[in-house]
């Protein structure tokens, strides 16, 4: 019995922490947001933001946050897309790590659309995600690669690439 409670705890623990970690990372993806000039100059119509796969964790949480905010005089809509064909155009797409194997994918479908792709996984921002979150031991950081960033036409702000763990240029 007291196995099975340690296990129980550890579960939830574990379930508390991961929680956690999808919320701040959608708390990241807000405030990257505002750190990041798109070079288009299609300003009208809603800001979007897809969050591609079926994490609904992550997806529930981008919601409670950034649905109905304003990107300068944008109002940010957040929706989930389950496959690459069904990814309507938007400003920003966001990979989680079940996905990852779709990241040259998506990267094929919206080069050049001013799209940010955000990744959360191992080194994806040297495999051309704009964007990627490492999760470690001490907590969350991210990786910014401005090649890529520069291929969408996007510009991070030097407060914004100031903060990122690895610069890829």
């Amino acid at each position: 019995m007291k196995k099975f409670v340690t296990i129980l705890f550890l579960c939830c623990t574990w379930s508390i922490v991961n929680a956690q970690v999808e919320k701040l990372q959608a708390l990241f993806i807000y405030n990257f947001i505002k750190q990041i000039e798109w070079k288009s100059n299609n300003s009208s119509g809603n800001f979007s933001v897809v969050m591609f796969g079926k994490n609904k964790t992550v997806y529930a949480e981008l919601q409670k946050i950034m649905n109905n905010q304003r990107v300068g005089n944008r109002t940010i809509q957040v929706s989930n897309s389950p496959t690459i064909g069904e990814i309507p155009k938007c400003q920003v797409i966001i990979i989680p790590k079940n996905e990852i194997s779709q990241l040259l994918a998506v990267i094929s479908k919206f080069k050049g659309e001013n799209t940010l792709i955000i990744t959360d996984g191992k080194d994806l921002a040297k495999k051309g995600s704009c964007i990627n979150f490492v999760t470690s031991g001490s907590g969350i950081t991210f990786e910014l690669n401005q090649t890529s960033m520069k291929a969408q036409g996007l510009e991070a702000s030097a407060k914004l690439t100031n903060l990122a763990a690895l610069v890829i240029n």
